[in-house]
């Protein structure tokens, strides 16, 4: 399985596990997308930790244009990272395919090697997949 699938299935599986509601993004759509989104409309899911080595950044398909969707990234001990902190992530407040996550001041190319965790924090928006670029 392609690694972008294996992350899209992981995502959707936490999400699900989390408690998170799930639904067809569009009725018309030919592959039954299903997005996931807080029950209460303010929620996060932290996902298992993926390897980020050689990783030029993440995406996410994602329906914030009712609020918004901040992209986290924790440590190999489940600690927060100066500079990817929720305080430090740029909102995404659009619906779209491909938003990719940024940080004010950092990027990823200023992590070492390794695997770190995502946590996405979600205000009245819908995930729908996440990827790595």
């Amino acid at each position: 399985m392609h690694r972008s699938k294996k992350i899209q299935l992981l995502l959707c599986v936490v999400l699900l596990a989390a408690g998170a509601a799930c639904r067809a993004k569009d009725a018309n759509t030919t592959a039954g997308t299903a997005g996931v989104r807080p029950i209460d409309k303010i929620g996060q899911i932290t996902l298992k930790p993926i390897d980020l080595a050689g990783c030029k950044g993440i995406t996410l398909n994602a329906d914030a244009s009712g609020g918004a969707v901040r992209v986290e990234l924790l440590d190999e001990h489940g600690r927060r990272l100066h500079g990817f902190t929720r305080d430090d992530a740029e909102s995404i407040t659009t619906d779209g395919l491909r938003h990719a996550a940024k940080w004010k001041g950092k990027a990823m190319s200023d992590l070492p090697p390794g695997h770190y965790t995502p946590r996405l924090h979600l205000e009245n928006a819908e995930v729908f997949a996440m990827s790595r670029i």
